[in-house]
């Protein structure tokens, strides 16, 4: 499995940078997923309106920055990845996404340690994915090694590919506020991220 994750973790880098359509890049997922463990699961996730749920993050994040902008300081966007779900009772995990923000960033620093302590931390700053929750609810179901692949694939590739697809439509103004860039990353609060296009003007 170890040598799966690394597999995976390289699939998800190479599928978040070459695809701009989040659809299409969550299928070639999908398709990763089934080569490693073939299991119903992933025919079942594939059928999720994976557009709709791009759009939904789009309007969450474009929402969240007009009520709670960051201030110029932050130097970058963090979107975490954590497991909701309570296990006295008995409740199953569900991937949750969110977004903080760091004045400090590290680009080489292979731990992101840099967003452990975001000085932008908004009251609005959970997505209530409907679409992470729809794809933990069927991972849910699946057997223990499909869910561990699924479980790490597509919430980290989902998280890059909507939070990739959301910057780049929204206005720059929005994103930025005064500043000329800002750093952006999607990943695990415990385990690995992705490094996505910095948001630059012009």
């Amino acid at each position: 499995m170890e040598m799966d994750i690394g597999r995976s973790l390289d699939a998800i880098i190479d599928v978040v940078a070459s695809e701009s359509d989040l659809a299409v890049g969550m299928r070639r997922l999908l398709d990763h997923c089934a080569r490693l463990r073939a299991n119903a699961v992933w025919e079942r996730i594939s059928l999720l309106d994976f557009t709709a749920g791009g759009e939904r993050e789009r309007k969450w994040l474009e929402a969240l920055l007009k009520a709670e902008p960051p201030a110029d300081s932050v130097e970058a966007f963090w979107f975490g990845i954590f497991d909701r779900g309570n296990a006295a009772e008995e409740e199953p995990p569900t991937a949750e996404l969110y977004l903080a923000g760091s004045e400090v960033y590290e680009p080489d620093d292979p731990t992101a340690e840099w967003a452990c302590s975001p000085e932008y931390f908004p009251k609005g700053r959970y997505a209530h994915s409907a679409l992470l929750r729809e794809i933990s609810e069927l991972l849910n179901g699946a057997d223990e090694e499909a869910f561990e692949i699924g479980a790490y694939v597509l919430p980290l590739g989902y998280a890059g590919l909507a939070a990739t697809e959301a910057c780049r439509k929204l206005p720059v103004d929005l994103l930025l506020g005064l500043r000329a860039e800002r750093a952006v990353a999607a990943g695990f609060d415990a385990g690995d991220f992705l490094t996505l296009p910095a948001i630059r003007r012009g």
